[in-house]
């Protein structure tokens, strides 16, 4: 998820400046305007994406161990049952 975000943001800061840039009529320090606002927003767009993917696991693990806790109480006898592959 970190990597998308990072993509995402980055590109999307890179084609605004450089628009920005282009209907100003800035010569050549467009390029070099949009790619430092490329490197600093895939940063920050790794950042949220890193502490995204992390939520949202947390999230996911504590809602199955919740699962698994409520079918536990409902049927103790579950916990000695084994699966078996077919």
């Amino acid at each position: 998820m970190a990597p998308v975000y990072a993509g995402i943001l980055g590109l999307t800061a890179f084609a605004a400046t450089a628009l920005r840039g282009l209907l100003r009529g800035e010569g050549s320090s467009v390029l070099f305007a949009a790619w430092v606002a490329l490197v600093a927003f895939a940063v920050i767009g790794y950042a949220v994406g890193a502490i995204a993917e992390w939520i949202v696991r947390q999230s996911v693990a504590q809602r199955i161990a919740r699962e698994l806790d409520s079918r536990r109480e409902e049927d103790p006898r579950r916990e000695s049952e084994t699966v078996t592959a077919a």
